[in-house]
């Protein structure tokens, strides 16, 4: 699992980059089985952090916009 230091400062970037390194090196080389497990349990780490940040991402953009849409109607403007 992602250590929770490793979360304040991985970066999605980060994290996705190293997802895909990990499925790369599963699609394209032998890997014995120990390896295996341990890239198996690391990229289920990387992907629920991606996806949590992802989930975040969406609802600040949500709120950001009904935000935005309440301040457009306060000051007499159309929301776009």
């Amino acid at each position: 699992t992602i250590m929770e230091n490793e979360q304040e400062t991985l970066s999605y970037e980060q994290a996705y980059s190293e997802l895909r390194q990990i499925i790369d090196r599963l699609e394209n080389s032998d890997v014995n089985i120990d390896v295996l497990t341990k890239e198996i349990e690391r990229a289920e780490s990387l992907l629920d952090f991606c996806n949590k940040r992802l989930s975040q991402v969406e609802v600040d953009v949500q709120e950001l916009t009904k935000r935005l849409e309440a301040f457009d109607e306060q000051n007499g403007e159309l929301a776009e």
